[in-house]
Order: structure tokens, then sequence, then C-alpha cells
């Protein structure tokens, strides 16, 4: 009887001791929280948990020395960070950061990177000059995820999850199915292409959401007047780095509804503000080839594909556009009023035949 029971008492043991072992295994092999930097054919098809938390872990548990900041949001985090050729750039851009966010972003990566990038390429969005009430739990939220990745037994806490089990197995399924968005371990993300049917569908659900009385950003938006404030910090605050702040573009149909909802003043004080502070801004939101073949460029109304990123790469840098191009435009305080008169104009027609009705109703 007292054999049975000691060789209970191990094998149960055993089997405690196994477990955690299986688990932190996988999670580590798989390491979906981006913990590591382990890398392998299996774990290229990451699942997005949090965006804010997963490049806050990359930043935190890499070697980071890098030359360029990317900061912005979804629309920005699309574009490829290796297509700046010749510059080490990393993209901090995460879904949904607010105005007020970026700061602690580019500060805390500025630590990491332990001393001031080059270059700092803003993203900057129409909806985010917008009057906001931003939650408390959002403002700290950047704070929260910087001081929890620097905890001493963060590491330990996420392999040993059976949360990170669930991301890290759906991260294998992915490998299996190879989703149609992912980031693979660089910090890239990959996007397939939508069939036109799919995308008629996606595109006439986000512009019934945008002309909706309760959802909508544009029929609820109010100018921030802080706005130019906020960016002028960000300039105060890095000295050393050159900032180029730009302008993702969206479908051509969204230009449609900035004059259906009568945003077109605010549209330019916007623009206003930005030149203002940096003297210069390069613009891609607004009709153009690009904009115009949405359903070729875009994956839904203000996503463009990551070959439209790369695009914005070369405009920005690798080939500085000095004026206009078939894609975006280079604006300044000097040449304002006469691309002001242009854009009004290319805005004013932009009528789609496919969404127009939608967006009138």
């Amino acid at each position: 009887m007292e054999t049975i029971k000691k060789y209970w008492l191990i094998k149960t043991g055993l089997i405690a001791l196994i477990i955690p072992l299986l688990v932190s295994g996988f999670n580590y092999i798989m390491d979906p929280l981006l913990c590591f930097s382990i890398s392998h054919a299996y774990n290229q098809y990451q699942v997005e948990i949090d965006e804010r938390k997963q490049k806050t872990n990359y930043i935190t548990f890499r070697g980071f020395n890098y030359r360029g900041l990317l900061i912005g949001s979804s629309r920005c985090a699309f574009i490829p960070q290796d297509s700046f050729k010749g510059l080490p750039v990393y993209n901090y851009s995460v879904n949904g950061i607010r105005i007020e966010e970026i700061s602690p972003f580019i500060n805390y990566a500025k630590k990491r990177n332990g001393r001031d990038f080059d270059y700092i390429f803003l993203g900057l969005d129409f909806e985010n000059a917008s009057l906001f009430d931003v939650h408390p739990m959002i403002k700290s939220m950047t704070e929260k995820n910087i001081k929890e990745s620097n905890s001493i037994f963060y590491r330990i806490k996420t392999v040993l999850s059976i949360d990170t089990v669930r991301y890290a197995y759906k991260n294998l399924q992915n490998f299996r199915k190879k989703p149609w968005r992912y980031y693979d371990r660089n910090n890239i993300q990959h996007v397939k292409k939508h069939t036109r049917e799919e995308l008629i569908e996606i595109y006439t659900m986000n512009f019934k959401q945008y002309m909706d009385k309760k959802q909508s950003p544009y029929l609820k938006f109010v100018y921030n007047s802080n706005y130019r404030a906020i960016l002028e910090q960000y300039k105060k605050e890095n000295p050393r780095s050159t900032i180029v702040p730009f302008i993702a573009p969206t479908a051509t149909p969204f230009m449609e509804m900035i004059v259906n909802c009568g945003l077109v003043d605010d549209y330019f004080r916007w623009l206003s503000d930005i030149l203002d502070v940096f003297g210069s801004i390069y613009l891609f939101m607004y009709p153009n080839e690009v904009t115009n073949d949405y359903f070729n460029n875009f994956f839904d109304p203000i996503h463009a594909y990551p070959s439209v990123g790369a695009m914005m790469a070369d405009a920005v840098y690798n080939n500085k556009i000095r004026g206009d191009s078939k894609f975006g435009m280079l604006i300044t305080r000097s040449n304002f009023k006469e691309k002001r008169a242009l854009l009004e104009r290319l805005i004013k027609n932009a009528h789609d035949a496919q969404f127009g009705p939608l967006i009138r109703n």
C-alpha cells in the first residue's frame, strides 16, 4: 500500500511538472507576444493580439538600433519598414492611436534606441483632428504597457500563461492555413487581396457606418483647437530629429464623404495647422491615380495594401517628390494657396458612381 502511495505521489508530481514545462516550451517556441527573438517557419504568421503590447515588447526584448521611426495609426502600420532604402526604420504604428498617445510612443522608442532618431515619419489622420473625449484608460495604456514589459517577471508570466497558449496555437494554425492578413517576425504586415465581391461588401459596410449618425466620426466631427499645440509639442520634444509629416491615402469616395459632411474647411484647416508647425507635408489623401483605383489598391476604404505603403516610402524618402506626382504631392507654406485651389477642385469633383448614392443618402 505504501509503495502504491509513493508511486502515485511521484506520478502526480511529474505530471504537475511536465504540464508547465510543455506550456512554457510551446509558448516560448511560438512566442506570440514577441517577448523573445526566436524565429522559425512555424511562427511567421503572427496573430494581432494587441499591437501596442506586441510592438512595445518587440522594442523591449530585442537589440534596438534604428535611425528612423515610423509612427501613426493602422493606416501607417501597413507600410513595410524595410521599404526605406539604406535607412533602418522601426514601424511603431498601431491601430486606433490617438494624437495624444504619440508622444509617449516616441519617447520610449528613443529610450530603447539609446539616441535620437535621424528621422521620424509622422503619419497623421483627418479623424484624429477631431475633438474626442479620450478615456483615461487610453491615456494610461501606453505607460502601463511599457511598465509591464519592463517588469522583472513579465516574460516568465507570459510563457506560463494559458492565454498565451491560445495565441500560440492560433499562430500554429496560421502556419497551416495562411491567413489573409498577418505580421511576420520582422514587424512587417502581409495582406492577401480580396475579390471584387468581397470588397464591395466591405466598402458598403464601411460607408454605411460612416454615414450612420450614431457611429460616424465625420458626422460628429468637431475640430480640435488644441491640435496644433500637440504637434508643436512633438517638434519641441524632438529637436534633433527631422520630422517628416505625411497623410496616408483613403479611397476616393472618402473625399466625397468629406464634402457631403461639410468638412472641407476643416480638412484645409487641418492641413494649415500641420504646415504652420512643420513647414511641409507629403499628402496622399486626395483624389489621384492610386485612390481612384481603390479596388486594386485598398482592402477597405481607409487601409491601402502594403504595396501602396512602399510607394509612400519612395515618395517621402527614397525618391522624394518635389511637387505633384501621379501619387502624392509635397505641400509647403509657400505653395499652399496654389495647392489648396487644386485640391479643392479635385475633392469637390470626387463623385463616385459605385458608392456615391450610398454616401449621399
